[in-house]
């Protein structure tokens, strides 16, 4: 499922006054202008270094980016039959067939792992509280759940969404699209389906973007009559509940080649779309278009876009955001598929009203029904543990290293590795030197974790057949492992709270969970647990805060089940920075916890 867009339900409370505008300042087809374009890869927290990901939308202020990754272990699971979560009541290999089942429902094909599915697509949000996109939010059902999710766009209202697929609450998805709302309180109602007239009879692929004032929808679709593969469509509003039939907006945009993921400006004068037609860099590349007159059948020749937002490689999901000028996109130049922006034009100012938030009726589907429950069939084999199929007599070799955060020196040990979906890692191999390799063919996530005595360690979570289609066929892997020792520090990914409070956001309860099973598996260790801040503010207000955030890491971990004892806190506020600079960059850095191991039992 494809980038699809932004969705209109007839709210009219919803205006705006542009107070300026200036449109897409560079030209596709000037050398000169796109030597000045410089391309951002959006943070590492946004691109995963093993999953795509895609379909960038971006708030109207620029401050929240929504975005969808593929392949992800820690998928939501919830997979509802006639309103039962089957997650909750089935074990882990039961589990799995059934999504299999469902799988090969939706694919007609035989899929043999259902992690490594591209129909394991969840919807996650990025915020923007201390830094740029910091915040990562992976929300749970019903804005997730073991089918494909994906956020096509903003809709008038900034608290709703329209998303592909129609989902219903006893499990059942069809063919379309709904709306997800986002209520006052932050929690999330079921998604509602919406109707397009006659939308019927259409490939696997499909794309919707709405403009701005809802008026008007833009589809890519493979059904009879196209030119080629999936063409550009037009749809207009009929009413609040029901939009006109898919027209083919014509020759001019459309081609033999396939014409995917279309945006269009506010001002519904500029369209930009992906194809793979000849006259591109390669692969998928984002076009341009103008439109002539009020007809919309009517444009200029379409124009790739120069170096170096096209490249040799599928460059699509174009998203440009007025706030801030920037123009997002997906590309997979980098191998994986990873999110990419580029400031194109001057940022524009709007001058909003509060949306009239109005219910969303409840309609009964007009489409093809995909899925009601699911059947159930004879047990499928669980694939064999090394081999598979997606990547026949290619190995990948896999360079260990096991390094002390003491001295950074080598230590030895072993190397346990298998695939990521099972319970135990059946595979070893003995280091020398702290160095240690071995060779691997699978098509699915594979698990490598360092084991040696005294020590806290990490797992690796990687991909063959990704870094295959990289070109490579060996991979360095590096682990950095906490000696148990007094005054060692436990290596921690960042947690982050509400902006000057001691909340601790939901994306960081998964990092507790690894710290509560570490103080569990090493009941000998007593920890302090240290807050930071920054320079912001009032010292002594950063003092309060800092021990405040330090004590409430301390009552989730007591409420995980580690002995008061074991637990000190101490706020440091601003007096041990890491970072001396005065740039946000550094003052986020200086923002942090630290969990020092203070007593080992002998």
């Amino acid at each position: 499922m494809s980038h699809i867009g932004m969705l209109d339900l007839g709210f009219k409370g919803l205006m705006q006054l542009w107070v300026s505008m200036v449109l897409f300042l560079f030209a596709w087809n000037a050398e000169g202008q796109s030597a000045k374009l410089k391309i951002e890869k959006l943070n590492s927290r946004i691109n995963s270094a093993y999953y795509d990901e895609t379909n960038p939308v971006v708030s109207r202020d620029g401050k929240t980016l929504y975005f969808t990754r593929v392949g992800y272990p820690g998928f939501n699971r919830t997979l509802l039959d006639q309103g039962h979560d089957m997650s909750a009541s089935l074990d882990r290999v039961d589990y799995d067939k059934k999504l299999l089942l469902v799988y090969k429902q939706l694919s007609e094909e035989t899929i043999l792992d259902p992690t490594n599915s591209l129909f394991n697509q969840d919807i996650w949000i990025a915020r923007s509280v201390d830094s740029e996109f910091d915040v990562l939010d992976h929300p749970d059902h019903p804005v997730n759940n073991a089918l494909p999710n994906s956020i096509c766009s903003l809709t008038p209202n900034p608290e709703e969404f329209a998303v592909v697929n129609e989902f219903y609450q006893d499990g059942s998805m069809y063919k379309g699209f709904s709306i997800l709302r986002r209520m006052s309180d932050g929690s999330w109602m079921h998604p509602k389906p919406f109707h397009i007239y006659d939308l019927k009879d259409y490939g696997a692929e499909v794309n919707l973007n709405l403009s701005y004032d809802g008026e008007i929808a833009i589809l890519s679709l493979n059904k009879k009559g196209t030119y080629g593969d999936n063409d550009l469509f037009v749809c207009q509003r009929i009413n609040k509940e029901i939009w006109g039939a898919p027209v083919n907006m014509g020759p001019q945009l459309n081609s033999i080649f396939r014409e995917s993921t279309p945006y269009l400006s506010n001002d519904k004068r500029t369209l930009f779309f992906a194809s793979n037609r000849s006259g591109g860099l390669g692969g998928m590349d984002i076009y341009m278009s103008k439109r002539i007159g009020d007809s919309w059948d009517q444009w200029t020749e379409p124009q790739p876009l120069s170096a170096p937002v096209n490249s040799a490689f599928d460059d699509a999901q174009a998203f440009f955001n007025e706030a801030s000028g920037y123009l997002y996109f997906a590309s997979r130049r980098d191998g994986d598929s990873n999110i990419y922006r580029v400031k194109v034009a001057d940022a524009i100012i709007a001058i909003e009203k509060e949306p009239i938030v109005e219910e969303t009726p409840t309609i009964e589907p007009l489409q093809e029904k995909i899925i009601t429950e699911v059947p159930v069939e004879q047990p499928i084999d669980n694939p064999a543990p090394v081999v598979q199929e997606k990547a026949p007599g290619k190995q990948v070799q896999f360079n260990c290293v096991i390094l002390s955060t003491r001295n950074n020196k080598p230590v030895d040990g072993r190397i346990l590795f298998g695939l990521a979906s099972d319970a135990t890692l059946a595979n070893n191999v003995e280091t020398s030197g702290g160095k240690a390799s071995f060779s691997i063919i699978s098509n699915q996530y594979v698990r490598i974790l360092p084991e040696l005595d005294g020590y806290i360690v990490k797992d690796a979570l990687v991909h063959p057949v990704r870094l295959l289609q990289q070109g490579k066929t060996e991979e360095e892997v590096v682990f950095y492992v906490d000696p148990i020792e007094e005054n060692a520090h436990i290596s921690l990914n960042p947690i982050f709270f509400e902006k000057n409070t001691a909340e601790i956001l939901p994306v960081s309860l998964v990092e507790i969970d690894r710290l509560s099973n570490i103080l569990k598996r090493h009941p000998e260790i007593s920890v302090l647990i240290g807050g930071h801040t920054s320079n912001e503010g009032n010292r002594s207000d950063l003092y309060i805060l800092s021990e405040k955030r330090a004590s409430a890491i301390k009552t989730l971990l007591e409420e995980r089940g580690i002995q008061t004892p074991r637990l000190r806190t101490r706020g440091y506020g601003p007096s041990k920075p890491i970072n001396s600079g005065n740039d946000d960059e550094s003052r986020a850095q200086n923002r942090r916890v630290e969990v020092i191991i203070t007593k080992v039992e002998k």
